[in-house]
């Protein structure tokens, strides 16, 4: 029987004194560290991966903070493009910005997206901008040399974020003054967009739509005090309901959600920083205050590189930890 067929999880292998150290079990959370001295062989998955200890992980990437001078007027949105090579930045009411994911100082493409676009989307190879003169959206190829526009699907309102479900062929698109999110069928291949309803939701100024899976959008509205809420299908019908746990200071504002590798909820709180919850928003799991800035976009990696939009201060904030560990 070789090693990869037995019961051994890991060896550290010593090459001072040619000694080898065996894991068979771990029954809590490993921290793995970087040394000259050794090598970790891990010959099976880890029951007990260490993204799963948040305090350890959010200190491994507080201490990971990148030195940039990277400047963006009001970063709204943020992405990592199909390529996995660069940072995507939607500036409110300006152009994309893509910049060296490693080398933040290095721009690489500024494209226009429109006439003054609030927000944008990504859905893997496509970019969607949501723009307000006319009231559209407009949906882009990525390519490697830049974007191709293939449709702009004209609105009667100021459009927000959108997002598509079940493999491109619905749209749902959030409204500024509206207090509905409306849904589309879609067909890219013709590029036929066929409404088909308005969802009632409780406030206006609808901000960002995440999408968890198909059946379950995250909504955050920009206006102070006001909780998550998530928009979610039981079969037939679609129901809006608030995650009360979410709900801020009458001086915050959630701008933006995001899910880590562990499904966990991280909140992005205009006034605050982050704040991090289970999926469903029941439980406060963490708090990281970041009194410097003033964030209201994020995109975290499965590794936990993450990028913060600046929005007041028109800066990117880059966390990229080292964390050797299996997923």
């Amino acid at each position: 029987m070789s090693i990869f067929e037995s019961k051994l999880l890991a060896l550290n292998y010593f090459s001072s004194n040619r000694t080898c150290q065996i894991f068979l079990t771990i029954t809590y959370a490993p921290e793995i560290v970087s040394s000259s001295n050794s090598t970790l062989i891990i010959l099976q998955m880890l029951s007990t991966p260490c993204y799963s200890n948040l305090p350890l992980l959010l200190k491994r990437i507080k201490l990971a903070q990148q030195p940039t001078s990277i400047s963006v007027s009001n970063p709204t949105f943020l992405s990592i493009n199909s390529a996995n090579n660069l940072l995507a930045v939607m500036s409110y009411m300006g152009s994309r910005t893509l910049f060296n994911r490693k080398n933040l100082s290095s721009v690489i493409n500024i494209t226009s997206v429109g006439s003054d676009c609030a927000i944008a989307s990504q859905n893997d190879n496509l970019f969607i901008s949501s723009c307000d003169n006319p009231y559209s959206v407009r949906i882009y190829n990525e390519t490697i040399n830049g974007l191709r526009l293939l449709y702009v699907l004209n609105i009667t309102d100021n459009v927000r974020q959108v997002v598509f479900i079940e493999n491109n062929t619905w749209l749902l698109i959030a409204f500024q003054y509206l207090n509905v999110i409306q849904m589309y069928s879609v067909d890219l291949k013709t590029n036929k967009f066929i409404y088909n309803q308005s969802i009632s939701i409780p406030y206006n100024l609808a901000c960002t739509l995440t999408k968890h899976n198909d059946t379950l959008i995250y909504i955050c509205f920009w206006k102070t005090g006001v909780p998550v809420h998530i928009l979610s299908f039981n079969g037939s019908l679609w129901i809006v309901s608030n995650l009360t746990v979410t709900r801020p200071s009458n001086m915050e504002i959630v701008s933006q959600v995001a899910f880590d590798s562990y499904d966990r909820l991280w909140a992005v709180v205009y006034g605050y920083g982050i704040r991090i919850y289970d999926t469903m928003g029941q439980t406060l799991l963490a708090s990281w205050p970041i009194s410097s800035a003033k964030l209201d976009a994020l995109t975290i990696l499965n590794t936990y590189e993450i990028f913060f939009g600046d929005y007041d201060n028109n800066k990117i904030l880059h966390f990229a930890p080292v964390l050797e560990c299996i997923l």
